[in-house]
């Protein structure tokens, strides 16, 4: 526990919780934007960021990435560090190509925050890292453990794709710290002595909550409003929890690159500025374009030899000065607003439905796709009202023929045209 703590992981072992929810990881997907790096809802863009990884995990936040050059050690080195470095004498099927299967002290760090898409081998580069546990601890631990949940969350949005790897953990703390209606009850207080994410691992209660339903949480996202998402979670823990776990907090709010390897994942806080407490604007930095993103993602570390470090030194360079690029703006003053033009823009640029709104996915109230017939009835219910306002153009027969037909067609989609044929009587005049 000692070395694990120096190394800069003490705060993911006090945190560590393995019972993880893949219907809401695979929920989250479905609204991943993998060219922003954000998760689309119906009042403007989420995500993760680097005060998200400090303040659940305790991940430091130094000046030095994560990287170094692809060596192609031959097994009997590779045996010899992790004899020297971690006590282990492995066997040649324990690593293979550049993978290391997981040992006592890799599996509740490395092996929850970088862990492969087999969940039981680590990149074996990271033992060059525990040659010195105090250097360890200063390397920025933080923003390669966001890097690499960027990078599977682009790779889990592909079509082709059938699963998800990296620090899953991580995003289910952020879920269910953001949107309580998702997440369980704590019955214990926690005692901030560590990250704010180890309050999640004493006793839960579920009593009330669906959890493993993916069609209840399309429809909880789908139904989601700004006040219901939590914009600020650690407003009030930040001057409880340890200042350990805080040190580099004035990066947060940085437009930068996150590095980890070959991997390199822009990172845009000025696209969720209410996370941070500020109004909400039209973002116009987008750090790469598409054609660089994609060039990015074709890299692999697995094989070849490269030094990362030197062939990303524009991005590291760039994460190095950081502070250069904080995002500032108006204090939104707690009613966590966007600008008119934000949304205007933003509703030009999303889908508001990742289900057809009216199929039918489930025979219970709670498993049916309420959520997308509510906002479908939310944008025809704000369609009626600007065709009968004073100043539309159109006449009055003309407008209530439009409302007309747009209330059938609604109705139709909804799979609710009966109410067509007859007056609901609670509402007849």
């Amino acid at each position: 526990m000692k070395y694990i703590k120096k190394s800069g992981f003490g705060g993911v072992l006090q945190c560590y919780y393995d019972k993880i929810d893949q219907h809401l990881l695979t929920t989250l997907v479905e609204r991943w934007r993998p060219e922003t790096h954000t998760f689309h809802l119906s009042f403007g863009e989420v995500t993760v960021t680097l005060q998200d990884v400090q303040m659940l995990w305790g991940l430091p936040l130094g000046n030095q990435v994560i990287s170094c050059t692809n060596h192609r050690w031959e097994a009997p080195e590779k045996q010899e560090r992790c004899q020297r470095l971690l006590g282990l004498s492995l066997r040649g099927v324990d690593i293979t190509n550049n993978t290391l299967r997981l040992s006592s002290l890799l599996e509740k760090n490395s092996g929850t925050v970088f862990p492969d898409h087999s969940g039981s081998t680590v990149y074996y580069y990271h033992l060059q890292n525990l040659e010195n546990f105090e250097e360890c601890g200063k390397l920025s631990w933080g923003s390669a453990a966001l890097a690499y949940l960027y990078r599977n969350l682009c790779k889990a949005a592909e079509p082709s794709a059938k699963e998800i790897s990296g620090p899953l953990m991580l995003l289910q703390l952020w879920a269910w710290e953001r949107i309580p209606q998702i997440a369980p009850k704590i019955k214990e207080t926690f005692q901030f002595d560590g990250p704010f994410g180890g309050r999640w691992r004493g006793s839960l209660s579920w009593s009330g909550v669906a959890k493993h339903s993916m069609a209840h949480y399309r429809s909880v996202f789908q139904c989601l409003n700004t006040d219901q998402f939590i914009w600020m979670p650690y407003v009030n823990a930040e001057t409880q929890i340890n200042r350990r776990y805080k040190k580099g907090s004035a990066c947060w709010k940085c437009d930068t690159y996150l590095i980890y390897f070959e991997i390199v994942e822009p990172y845009v806080p000025s696209r969720v500025m209410r996370q941070f407490g500020l109004f909400q604007t039209v973002p116009t930095n987008l750090l790469l374009t598409r054609e660089q993103h994609n060039t990015l993602h074709s890299y692999s570390g697995r094989t070849g030899l490269k030094d990362w470090k030197e062939h990303h030194e524009h991005f590291v360079a760039h994460w190095v000065n950081r502070m250069a690029n904080i995002v500032t703006g108006s204090a939104c003053g707690g009613e966590y607003k966007a600008s008119p033009e934000y949304m205007s823009w933003f509703l030009e640029r999303t889908a508001f439905f990742v289900q057809n709104p009216s199929a039918q996915t489930g025979t219970s109230t709670r498993d049916g796709n309420i959520g997308g017939r509510f906002e479908m009835l939310g944008q025809a219910l704000g369609e009626m009202h600007r065709m009968s306002s004073q100043d539309n153009p159109y006449n009055v027969n003309d407008q209530l023929g439009g409302v007309q037909q747009l209330a059938a067609q609604y109705l139709n989609l909804a799979g609710a045209q009966h109410h067509l044929d007859y007056q609901t009587s609670h509402l007849a005049s």
